[in-house]
């Protein structure tokens, strides 16, 4: 069973709907709000609930719709999408231990760029200033982004000893790595990343251009160590974060609070921009009368199954 998605604006508000019929003669509503991460309403009363009494294309009146990807209650083992968040990502397996270790990373990565600002003021005309720190600062940042990479590309199946960015950029549609807006908002002058927007099969390493900029500054310093830019650092350490997002969520970074969360608080902001709503998880509810009578109520949700854990392909 797959959901029909689509916009509405209820009461001045902008959603994503998943319409679909449940097993329990149910046709289901869940509104995704447009927030960063486009987080379902499941409390009580927030999922609208009807009978099955016409086709399901023919009960959204006209609206242009997209079909999911993914059937109701499926999700890819890995791969964080808006419909899961709070108990629910535990089912990305995560590995607590990992997830510190990816946190304590992270974190060494924003001290290291804390450091050089002491010493360079993060302004548009500072953001092509380059030097020894800022060089270190990228091959440890590009280099903790090729490990996450290859971590998907043994999931997927690649056992290739030799990997390249002709392999990791397979990873940008299977992980929606566009999608992802890194903001560094710790100055006046705030900088917008889309770190993986332009990445392409043809050209996987120039049209990453701070990528590009570390593999030229690690292999050549004499005539290259101009790359290892304030810029080309403040972009690979967005595209660690968005490495992060994709495989704990964003939840696990922004809404926790350990020192790497609110380093990465304290420098930049994270959401989804223009995502493929077609992907998005979506939970296989049914309804639950918690009232009646005098005492009516709306309908609260309860899981018509489990999530469903597909592996990544």
């Amino acid at each position: 069973m797959k959901a029909y998605l689509y916009e509405e604006n209820k009461n001045g508000r902008d959603y994503i709907c998943a319409k679909f019929d449940n097993n329990s003669n149910e046709r289901v509503t869940i509104l995704y709000g447009k927030g960063n991460f486009y987080q379902p309403y499941l409390g009580l009363g927030d999922v609208e609930y009807g009978s099955q009494d016409c086709p399901l294309e023919e009960s959204l009146g006209g609206k242009t719709y997209k079909t999911s990807v993914n059937e109701v209650g499926d999700i890819v083992n890995h791969v964080w999408r808006p419909g899961i968040f709070g108990r629910d990502l535990d089912l990305l397996k995560i590995d607590i231990g990992e997830k510190a270790r990816a946190k304590r990373e992270l974190k060494i990565l924003i001290e290291s760029l804390h450091e050089i600002l002491m010493y360079i003021e993060p302004s548009e005309e500072c953001l092509k200033v380059y030097g020894h720190k800022t060089r270190e600062l990228l091959i440890l940042a590009c280099t903790e982004c090729e490990s996450l990479w290859t971590d998907y590309i043994r999931l997927l199946g690649n056992t290739n000893q030799f990997l390249t960015t002709r392999d990791y950029v397979k990873l940008k549609d299977k992980l929606f790595l566009k999608e992802y807006v890194i903001k560094f908002t710790n100055h006046p002058m705030q900088f917008e990343f889309q770190p993986f927007v332009d990445w392409d099969e043809e050209h996987s390493t120039t049209s990453l251009p701070w990528y590009d900029g570390y593999n030229k500054t690690k292999h050549n310093k004499k005539d290259y160590f101009s790359e290892a830019t304030l810029e080309n650092c403040l972009k690979a350490i967005a595209a660690n974060i968005v490495m992060f997002c994709v495989r704990y969520s964003p939840f696990a970074l922004i809404n926790a609070h350990d020192i790497c969360s609110n380093l990465v608080n304290e420098y930049f902001s994270v959401e989804l921009k223009d995502p493929d709503i077609t992907s998005f998880y979506i939970p296989p509810l049914k309804s639950y009368q918690i009232a009646s009578g005098a005492f009516s109520a709306p309908a609260d949700s309860v899981w018509e199954r489990e999530w469903n854990i597909k592996p990544l392909t």
